[in-house]
């Protein structure tokens, strides 16, 4: 369990849900941490081994300037991202800006500073790049995230052959956000409805757990990805087939 021994991570959004597991297996593989978020409590109730925390919010952009350029690492992780889902007529200004810097900016911002020492990037993505969900409005989540895996390609392009650069679009995961913002909200027949659909819409029968990301993210940042570069690889149990 030794994939990425020598290598350091920079992992945003590393104090829960899918950035924690990232961190978590990144940590079993050996790799040196440092992981960014904005909760100084959630960070300090990390026990993952060499590991750094930072306390930035990623909206501050001199403040994440200051936190991350003298950093030396290998591996960018970009997880953190902000879904805002209203109907067009009602998408505000403020929530249009938001997703945008989050989505797509901080990934840009990130990876001009850090991308001279890196060797492989990984982005965090969503299926909501390429389906849509009736009853769902994503125009500007949906439009960040297709332009997250379009930068993807391009820096893939672009900064080769030094550094890889790819990308995972999970479908929907069992995250703590997820829970409180979705499943927890539902009535008995409600969550009976949409397990429902669940079992129809993936063919895996089931939604993701943050693990199941956490190891696409080994892999693309290990070496045994060598020659992988400018991929969105899709981890959503084959929603997107269907």
């Amino acid at each position: 369990m030794d994939r990425l021994t020598g290598k350091t991570a920079l992992i945003t959004g590393g104090s829960e849900g899918i950035g924690l597991a990232i961190a978590t297996a990144f940590a079993r593989e050996g790799a040196n941490l440092v992981v960014l978020a904005r909760d100084r409590q959630k960070l300090d109730a990390l026990t993952l081994t060499n590991t750094r925390t930072v306390a930035v919010d990623l909206n501050d952009e001199d403040a994440l300037v200051t936190a991350v350029e003298s950093l030396d690492v290998d591996v960018l992780v970009n997880n953190v991202g902000l879904a805002q889902m209203p109907p067009l007529a009602e998408l505000t200004k403020s929530q249009f800006d938001a997703m945008v810097h989050l989505n797509l900016r901080v990934p840009v911002l990130l990876t001009q500073l850090l991308h001279e020492r890196l060797t492989a990037i990984v982005n965090i993505s969503s299926y909501w790049a390429d389906k849509m969900v009736a009853g769902r409005p994503s125009s500007v989540y949906s439009a960040t995230r297709g332009s997250l895996n379009s930068l993807t390609k391009a820096l893939a392009n672009e900064l080769a052959p030094h550094v890889r650069v790819n990308a995972i679009a999970p479908g929907s995961i069992h995250t703590p956000t997820f829970e409180r913002a979705h499943l927890a909200q539902m009535t008995a027949d409600q969550r009976a409805e949409y397990e429902h659909y669940v079992h129809d819409a993936y063919p895996a029968q089931r939604i993701g757990e943050p693990e199941d990301v956490a190891e696409a993210a080994v892999y693309l940042a290990s070496d045994d990805a060598r020659w992988v570069t400018g991929t969105v690889l899709q981890v959503d149990g084959g929603l997107t087939v269907r």
